[in-house]
């Protein structure tokens, strides 16, 4: 017996079982509180999304208790902010500017000026750049009269000055010259032949007397209003 003792003395002790591998955490779940296993190497996700973790029954009763209530909202609008109206809050009141009264004189004056010195030369314009310029200016001008009366007043004005080109026929240089020997006859063919510009015709591929060229232009345009309001 005392052999046996001694001999299970000498055995050594069984060895324990090996544990099982504790994985971590696959985030195979919903992570709504973005909780983060760094050392895992996860970063931080859905860094733009935000919940506010709020007890809405608990609110509710706190805001019973206080006195407080609900807002009934029956239209939204979307320049105003609900949020936690369900809770008590209320939305914020619309910004707005008010209406400012019209008072004294106002007015205003433009001028603009165009030249031929800056411009290029028109395909339809028969040789160099014509001179030419443009002058267009006015006003407008308001002012209250008496109580609910507004008078408003505009004025422009507008001055072309330049070239038109277009087609014409003219006179050959062979047919520029008074045929009639009567003084009086003469002087008349004499005026109309001097209204020709003294050009040759250049467009004879058109027609033996076509002529291309280019034509003072004078044009003016003058505008004025005036209104009367009486609320």
């Amino acid at each position: 017996m005392i052999l046996a003792l001694l001999a299970a003395s000498d055995d050594k002790p069984p060895a324990e079982p090996p544990k099982p591998e504790v994985k971590p955490d696959q985030r195979t779940e919903l992570n709504l509180l973005g909780k983060v296993d760094t050392q895992s190497g996860e970063s931080r996700r859905n860094e733009n999304v935000q919940f506010n973790l709020i007890d809405n029954n608990t609110r509710k009763e706190l805001n019973t208790r206080l006195g407080t209530s609900a807002t009934i909202v029956e239209e939204f609008h979307p320049d105003r902010n609900y949020f936690g109206v369900e809770f008590g809050n209320a939305p914020p009141a619309i910004l707005h500017v008010a209406a400012s009264k019209a008072s004294g004189l106002h007015g205003s004056l433009y001028e603009t000026h165009n030249n031929s010195i800056f411009s290029a030369r028109s395909f339809f314009q028969v040789g160099d750049v014509r001179p030419a310029h443009q002058n267009e200016y006015g006003f407008s001008a308001g002012a209250p009269l008496w109580k609910g009366a507004f008078l408003s007043l505009d004025g422009s004005q507008q001055k072309i000055r330049g070239s038109v080109n277009g087609n014409i026929l003219v006179p050959q240089i062979s047919e520029r010259a008074p045929l009639t020997s009567n003084p009086a006859t003469r002087a008349i063919v004499e005026r109309f032949l001097s209204a020709y510009p003294l050009e040759a015709p250049n467009r004879t591929d058109i027609d033996r007397r076509a002529l291309n060229t280019n034509a003072p232009q004078i044009i003016d345009t003058n505008n004025a209003s005036g209104r009367l309001d009486q609320t």
